[in-house]
């Protein structure tokens, strides 16, 4: 399912794939094999209950067959046929596209101002905003790269972390806004928005405050998570 307007089209990437060319196929892969591209897109498993939250006009059904037109006959591979957002592997949702050079270069413009906000809907475990009356809370704590495991990202609270990172501190800050929580499942649905981002943000930042990803086998607990742990991390507002 497609959402589109006149420079700008929505493509969902089921969890499990990845956005763009890297060592393993992608969801651009794909964009050679009509039928494999139209079997992964219309398996919407339990994605489309999140739909709704995303602040979109609406839906329209586009033919795979257009959607690739415009993007294999304005970009190139290089340009990741106009690919304006990446999604981790593991991660459901929406990938943006531009549908023409123009739209593609005022994209990127506005990224490198930071005047792009991204939204995204997510589970995660217990309810982080149990000791708080703001509707919304701001992760501040600093993201470096871990210096021992290189597919994973760190937060860093106390000096003493510090033999844990490599390279420079990544200042970023991830804002969460509650939608409902379960509490039969101890699970809340969060709407989260970032302005500047670095890899893994958001997962790291939910797992700094005791909220870690519903699912998330990197970051996630290796046991349940109780409420009287939530909070505890600095860096939040």
């Amino acid at each position: 399912m497609l959402y589109s307007n006149q420079n700008y089209i929505l493509l969902r990437k089921p969890n499990g794939i990845a956005s763009t060319f890297w060592g393993q196929q992608s969801i651009l892969d794909y964009f050679e094999d009509l039928q494999k591209l139209q079997s992964i897109i219309n398996n919407n498993s339990d994605f489309d209950q999140y739909s709704s939250y995303c602040y979109l006009d609406g839906y329209v059904k586009q033919d795979i067959d257009i959607f690739l037109h415009y993007q294999t006959t304005e970009f190139t591979k290089e340009q990741e046929y106009g690919l304006l957002n990446r999604l981790d592997n593991d991660t459901g949702g929406f990938l943006y596209f531009a549908k023409n050079i123009e739209s593609y270069e005022l994209y990127k413009e506005q990224q490198q101002k930071l005047a792009i906000q991204k939204m995204y809907i997510t589970q995660v475990h217990g309810n982080p905003f149990f000791k708080s009356n703001e509707g919304f809370i701001t992760i501040e704590t600093p993201i470096m790269h871990h210096r021992f495991d290189n597919q994973k990202m760190i937060f860093i609270n106390h000096e003493k972390d510090k033999n844990q990172w490599r390279w420079e501190p990544h200042l970023v800050s991830t804002t969460i806004e509650l939608i409902s929580y379960d509490q039969e499942k101890n699970i809340s649905l969060l709407r989260v928005m970032i302005h500047k981002w670095i890899r893994h943000q958001i997962r790291v930042h939910l797992k700094s405050i005791w909220a870690p990803i519903l699912g998330d086998k990197l970051y996630g607990p290796k046991q349940p998570i109780s409420d009287t742990l939530h909070l505890r991390s600095i860096g939040m507002k």
